[in-house]
C-alpha cells in the first residue's frame, strides 16, 4: 500500500481499476490548500468500455488540470 501511495504522490493521480466496483474505474487528483495540505479530491467515474486503458493518460490529465485550477481558486491565486 505504502509503494501504491507513492506512485500516486509523484504521479499526482490515483487510479482505481475495479477495485470497488466490477467495470467501474476512477481517476481522482488531489485539491490542496494554500499550506499544501490536501483538503478534497476531484475525481470521475465511469464504466470500463466508456473509459479505455489508452485514454487513462489523456483523463487523468484533465481531471489534474482541474484539482489544479480548484487549488489555486483555494489558494486565491
Amino acid at each position: 500500500m505504502k509503494a501504491e501511495l507513492e506512485v500516486v504522490r509523484l504521479q499526482g493521480w490515483a487510479f482505481d481499476n475495479q477495485e470497488d466496483v466490477d467495470d467501474v474505474t476512477c481517476i481522482a487528483a488531489p485539491v490542496f490548500n494554500s499550506d499544501q495540505a490536501v483538503v478534497a479530491a476531484i475525481s470521475i467515474s465511469g464504466v470500463r468500455f466508456q473509459m479505455p486503458e489508452e485514454k487513462i493518460p489523456e483523463y487523468a490529465n484533465a481531471v489534474m488540470k482541474a484539482a489544479g485550477m480548484m487549488s489555486e481558486k483555494l489558494c486565491g491565486i
